[in-house]
């Protein structure tokens, strides 16, 4: 089918990473700002062997579940994908993307729970991350090489925001690319300005200590909800020893060793290794301890000394190394909790560990990001045979 060509579709579904699934003539189209049950006219935009992309023309049968997006920047900044659809329908296409991925990746069709919801749909990020080129400050767009300027995000809790305004009246040429977040005494700062800075957060009675080019959690109001479920899925017990793989500043890691007999954490980052020890310390734990290196070359020989009860896996986007799963595989240990914040590399990395006598147990989705298209996932896996 030629690029200009326009036609008329019907939305089936929303796939992982926000777009609009349709088909012509057996192939697949993908279309940006539709909403599943929607008839639509596209025009065509690329056409490649499997799929085709097209841009949407007019709506010819608007979903009920469609809105207006209250962000001026919202059909430019390539930050949020779901604006234009219902909250409560997000969370219903979301959860339907997490078992159709699991279902169609690992083979597995396990009823997916509702999403745990965010309190705040808007004004819940702590953290923002900017972009400068040429003069121009905000967030990339669609192709990934443009920035659309923004004076404001929707998505940012105010404090940023007004942190960022008073930034850019300076006049001042900024980093190509900065964060601007927010501690819990209710003060912003900069990496352009505060490099250094060690932020505090307080989640259930328990201080952490967090480098400002640290990773944690940007949603404050679920980050309870997040350990909660981790706690539970673990089953921790006195007697019990755990390893915390990518385990940051011990957030988890912290959580679990005051109820079990001892936790191990493992972290590449040299600064978070650290920090993790500082953060088990000041909360009186002294069953912790922190492993600086890449998971996949220092579990071999801890795994020698040492077989865990239970393993916690929290791994970036693209998924945990095949290393990782062979040896949580081949030490037979009992328990998995995998924390995802991609659900295709979790099926991929699910259906490794079934080759090893893993089933998978349970799966909660988290909304941790909404108006987006990312989903937080924690599964639990047993080892069965």
């Amino acid at each position: 089918m030629e690029t200009g060509k326009r036609i008329n579709v019907k939305i089936e579904s929303i796939a992982f990473g926000g777009e609009g699934i349709a088909r012509v003539n057996n192939r697949v189209v993908f279309i940006r700002n539709v909403v599943d049950g929607e008839t639509v006219e596209v025009e065509i935009m690329e056409e490649r062997k499997n799929f085709l992309k097209a841009k949407l023309i007019s709506i010819e049968g608007k979903s009920p579940f469609r809105i207006d997006p209250p962000c001026p920047y919202y059909s430019e900044c390539a930050g949020c994908q779901y604006q234009h659809i219902d909250y409560n329908h997000q969370l219903d296409i979301k959860r339907k993307q997490v078992g159709e991925t699991i279902k169609h990746i690992a083979k597995i069709d396990l009823p997916v729970g509702s999403l745990i919801p965010s309190p705040e749909t808007y004004n819940y990020r702590r953290l923002l991350e900017f972009h400068s080129l040429q003069n121009t400050t905000g967030f990339y767009t669609y192709n990934n090489k443009t920035i659309v300027g923004v004076d404001n995000c929707m998505l940012g809790e105010d404090k940023i925001n007004e942190y960022y305004k008073n930034l850019k009246k300076k006049d001042e040429p900024l980093s190509s690319s900065f964060r601007i977040i927010l501690d819990d005494s209710g003060e912003a700062y900069s990496t352009i300005t505060d490099k250094k800075k060690i932020l505090n957060y307080h989640v259930m009675g328990t201080k952490f200590f967090v480098p400002i080019n640290s990773f944690f959690q940007t949603n404050r109001s679920l980050l309870e909800k997040m350990a909660e479920t981790v706690i539970n899925y673990s089953g921790a017990e006195k007697d019990e020893v755990f390893f915390d793989c990518f385990s940051g500043v011990g957030f988890f890691s912290v959580f679990l060793a005051g109820k079990a007999a001892r936790v191990y954490g493992f972290e590449e980052g040299y600064e978070a290794s650290e920090i993790a020890s500082q953060n088990a310390l000041i909360n009186g734990i002294k069953n912790f301890v922190s492993i600086q290196g890449k998971t996949e070359k220092k579990l071999p020989k801890l795994l020698k000394e040492i077989i865990p009860d239970t393993i916690i896996l929290d791994p970036p986007r693209v998924g945990c190394h095949p290393d990782i799963l062979e040896l949580t595989g081949r030490h037979k240990i009992k328990k998995i909790v995998y924390v995802s914040c991609n659900p295709s590399t979790l099926a991929r990395d699910i259906v490794i560990l079934k080759g090893f006598g893993y089933e998978l147990k349970k799966v909660q989705p988290i909304d941790m990001f909404p108006q987006t298209s990312h989903i937080e996932v924690v599964s639990l896996l047993e080892l069965i045979s």
